[in-house]
């Protein structure tokens, strides 16, 4: 029922759409039009510095995907051609741009402060919201723990994911970041930056 492959260019659309869905670009962004571009964007700068795609399939169809970034890869992904949606220039997508390249300073200011080096990274690990609970990200993320196997890798997850699962899957939390929430304003938002080492 549960299968994996490598990601092909023709799943773009279905892993913008996850990540669409995960991290609520239509209500972050103000609507679904500049939350899937937004979405799309995203995934495309994160998968320009990855080094292998793993795809989940459930029932046939692209369940979740984990992305990852081997430092000592020679062979990195090769996106095709694969074009780059038209950028667009609104309020609410400067807004947003300048909120994701925040995330990005605060998230390499937690890989510093921590002192730590590694051999890899989890660059973007989602699965569909209406599939979650299934253990399809179980799967995939012990997909990472093989592939990372005696060696120490990191990712960097926040208050409005669902942290806890690495807690319970043999990582920890190594650093800690407060940062203004993009969901609820009157609310506690942190950045973590986790570490494991696979033995």
């Amino acid at each position: 029922m549960l299968q994996f492959r490598a990601m092909q260019d023709g799943d773009l659309d279905a892993l913008t759409r996850i990540v669409e869905r995960v991290w609520k670009m239509d209500s972050m962004c103000g609507g679904h039009t500049i939350g899937w571009h937004m979405a799309r964007e995203y995934l495309l700068n994160t998968l320009s510095h990855s080094t292998s795609v793993q795809v989940a399939l459930w029932m046939q169809k692209i369940a979740g995907f984990l992305a990852i970034d081997d430092k000592f890869c020679l062979n990195p992904i090769r996106l095709g051609k694969v074009e780059f949606p038209q950028k667009l220039h609104t309020k609410a997508v400067e807004v947003m741009r300048t909120r994701m390249a925040e995330y990005d300073q605060l998230c390499a200011k937690l890989l510093k402060e921590s002192g730590r080096q590694f051999d890899g990274e989890v660059t973007l690990f989602a699965v569909e919201p209406s599939l979650q609970g299934k253990g399809i990200g179980t799967a995939l993320f012990e997909k990472a723990q093989a592939y990372f196997a005696h060696k120490n890798f990191f990712l960097y997850t926040d208050t409005g994911c669902n942290y806890s699962f690495y807690d319970t899957h043999g990582m920890h939390c190594v650093a800690k970041q407060k940062n203004q929430n993009p969901y609820q304003k009157n609310k506690p938002f942190y950045i973590f930056l986790y570490a494991a080492t696979v033995s």
